[in-house]
């Protein structure tokens, strides 16, 4: 039998000299000057968790997903704090530490933060939040943020703070740079120290690693798509990620831009990829239940992510973390005091209740009075949330995989570097050593004509995305126009006019409650239209998206054919990933006076008697009645404004979004394309400078580019068996 402890250590080792490899490589070869810094960083980053052997679990989801939540609830306490407005601008860092009894806050920026904070004094900046921790500190002048905190109170004020600062900052582009350079390390983030509650009792073999969970900004912010950023940056640091979706709100075009993310960065977290749909608690009897689900969100939601239904959890981080706050509390403090009810148990208490706890109710007062009571209420709130399959699966595996699963995803990383920096640039020294000066200088000028045709690609395709946001609302509209102004949809009541008659009131209740029901069966016709009209204009777009997105694809490749085959010729440029689907969230709900017109007119008709129409011709005035006929139908001029109106205001932000996505996505394709570009010209270049070289020298040189590229042959090698042998440790624990 194997020491588990000793295998980890010896591969932590292993990576760590692989590290030291791929930094001596790097010094001895013509990386590009831009593409050495950004290797650098990447490898330094690499090096520390490694060293360290921090598990990075990354949080991500769109705002208000409930990732601070569900932290909090893996935790067990209200560690981060919470606002009805977006609070999370800036990842924060949650150390599991078991020798913990509280909490230890630092932020080693806590000194430019201060900076920040007192040129926004300086400048007389007003917030619109005169209530926020920033407006009080602003208006008391007290401007020194702390680098190190043990007062919860005082941690989630400097947090607010922080935060509100990096959204100031990139919301009014003060200096958005110097907040995203600030932050390339972990160490860099805020970090809060703590015991969680969920896995104190779960035991380390050997203590080896350290439990990281990160909470995210939501990239899906409008105003601020600077997080989008930042976001992606945390992803590509963490070494396991957790999705947390919103149950209630599944298919929102919001979450599918972050699951596309998700699909892109899968392959490298393999089985280190967990997701939580949160608010399951707002299931009813016509939602998905826990297997229709999990299902959904494996085949439909994340379609080509590898990944077991048993990676998939349905959670309500909020029960969760209201019953365990509960039942720790009870351990320690005893049952509520009435008179010192802090905001969360006022929470817990309402979910205790159909409505708002009442302390005035004898047997909602029953609730804190009674501690056995409470601790009922509590057992079956957490047992509600389904958090404990959570962690007795996800998070404890998570947990107990610590070392190997750290140096698993610090492999890939490597690898990815190896490939992407180091072998591409002796590819190319040794494609440029084959070719002759005027072949070089011939390649040099078509390098950089090709940096000057993608500036134009860039620009042209951004200029038909404006263009087709303008489009796709006309053809939206034009849409509504036709399919309504195709609507028929009418229906007619009669009504007695006669109220002197035997059961004449009675007559006429029945007359306005029909009236009334044909008004209403009116308006379910017309929803069921609008539904109709609402997939219609999902499909209409999604065709046009798909559209764009085949032109776009068009325009790329051809590019990539001309550059491969001219400039990069013996050089591959990866294909643009393009694939988005929309589902616009319009609500086309009406009032039943906005666009239902009525027309009436009066007419003779023959007096039932018993069900009998009378039919005597020699007493007209006593056989037939007169009756009001009303046609109600919808006025479609109107209909057609209300869905416009409706579309403009929900579906905007939305197609903006998809804007900003589609223009990132091109843009990260563009700056892999430059790279590549930077570097063949760069080595063409030096080849150029270096052409007065002897037979002897060229021929040094090439031996050594063979060597070189044989040895990072060797460390992917090398770093396969590695991985394999942590795999064996995993299926171990």
């Amino acid at each position: 039998m194997y020491n588990k402890n000793s295998i980890i250590t010896a591969s932590k080792d292993a990576t760590l000299q692989i590290i030291g490899q791929m930094d001596a490589i790097s010094r001895e070869i013509n990386l590009e000057v831009n593409e050495k810094d950004l290797f650098n960083q990447a490898l330094l980053a690499v090096k520390n968790s490694t060293e360290k052997l921090n598990l990075i679990l990354s949080v991500v989801g769109v705002m208000k997903a409930g990732k601070s939540t569900l932290i909090n609830s893996i935790v067990g306490n209200q560690i981060l704090p919470s606002r009805s407005t977006p609070m999370t601008a800036l990842p924060t860092y949650i150390k599991h530490n078991d020798n913990c009894s509280g909490v230890v806050y630092h932020f080693k920026h806590a000194k430019l933060f201060s900076k920040m904070l007192a040129d926004l004094h300086g400048q007389n900046y007003v917030l619109t939040h005169e209530s926020s921790a920033l407006a009080k500190r602003l208006a008391n002048k007290s401007l020194k943020l702390d680098e190190h905190l043990n007062s919860l109170c005082d941690i989630h004020e400097q947090l607010e703070i922080i935060n509100d600062i990096c959204r100031i900052n990139i919301t009014n582009k003060i200096d958005p740079k110097a907040i995203l350079e600030t932050f390339r390390l972990d160490e860099d983030f805020p970090t809060i120290e703590t015991c969680f509650q969920s896995i104190k009792e779960l035991k380390l073999e050997g203590e080896i690693g350290n439990f990281i969970i990160v909470d995210t900004p939501g990239a899906n912010e409008a105003k601020l798509p600077e997080l989008k950023s930042i976001v992606d940056k945390q992803i590509k640091r963490s070494s396991a990620l957790l999705l947390v979706l919103n149950y209630t709100d599944l298919s929102s075009d919001a979450d599918s831009q972050m699951r596309s993310k998700i699909v892109e960065e899968a392959k490298d977290y393999q089985d280190r990829l967990i997701v939580a749909v949160n608010r399951f608690d707002a299931r009813d009897k016509k939602s998905m239940n826990k297997t229709e689900t999990i299902r959904y969100v494996k085949e439909e939601l994340l379609e080509g992510v590898v990944l077991d239904e048993e990676s998939i959890f349905p959670v309500s981080a909020r029960n969760a973390l209201l019953g365990g706050q509960s039942l720790n509390w009870l351990a320690l403090q005893g049952k509520f005091e009435l008179a010192t009810l802090q905001d969360w148990q006022r929470d817990f208490l309402d979910n205790t209740t159909s409505g708002e706890w009442d302390e005035d109710d004898e047997d909602d007062l029953e609730t804190i009075e009674n501690i056995e009571e409470t601790t009922r209420h509590a057992k079956k709130l957490l047992k509600s949330s389904r958090i404990a399959d959570f962690i007795n699966t996800a998070l404890n595996r998570a947990y107990q995989n610590v070392g190997p699963d750290t140096i698993i995803a610090a492999l890939g990383k490597l690898n990815r570097l190896l490939d992407e920096k180091l072998k591409l640039t002796l590819d190319a020294d040794l494609n440029s050593a084959s070719k002759t000066i005027n072949e070089l200088k011939e390649r040099v000028v078509l390098l950089e004509k090709a940096l000057i045709n993608l500036a134009s690609l860039s620009s042209n395709i951004d200029k038909k995305l404006n263009s087709w946001a303008e489009g796709s609302s006309d053809l939206v509209f034009e849409y509504i126009e036709e399919q309504i102004s195709q609507l028929n949809v009418s229906i007619g009541v009669e009504t007695n006019n006669e109220s002197v008659v035997s059961g004449g009131n009675k007559r006429k209740e029945k007359a306005e409650k029909e009236a009334k029901e044909a008004k209403e069966k009116l308006i379910v016709s017309i929803e069921t239209k609008l539904n109709e009209l609402n997939l219609g204009i999902d499909r209409k777009i999604n065709e046009s998206i798909l559209s764009l997105v085949k032109d776009i694809k068009i325009i790329t490749k051809e590019y990539a054919v001309e550059v491969e085959h001219d400039a990069l010729s013996g050089f591959e440029v990866r294909e643009l990933a393009l694939d988005f689907k929309v589902d616009l969230e319009e609500d086309f709900f009406v009032d039943n006076n906005d666009i239902i017109d009525s027309k009436q007119k009066k007419v003779k008709k023959p007096r039932e008697v018993f069900g009998m129409k009378l039919d005597w011709d020699w007493v007209p005035e006593f056989v037939n009645t007169e009756v009001t006929e009303t046609e109600y139908s919808v006025n479609r001029d109107l209909l057609i404004k209300h869905a416009k109106k409706v579309l403009e205001a929900t579906s905007k932000n939305q197609l903006d979004e998809l804007i900003n996505l589609l223009s990132r996505v091109v843009a990260e394709y563009e700056k892999d394309v430059r790279s590549m570009c930077d570097i063949v010209r760069n080595s063409s270049q030096l080849a150029i400078d270096k052409a007065s070289a002897t037979t002897y020298e060229q021929e040094d040189k090439l031996l050594f580019l063979r060597k070189q590229l044989s040895e990072l042959a060797e460390i992917k090698k090398y770093s396969k068996e590695v991985e394999q042998g942590l795999y064996l440790v995993k299926d171990e624990l």
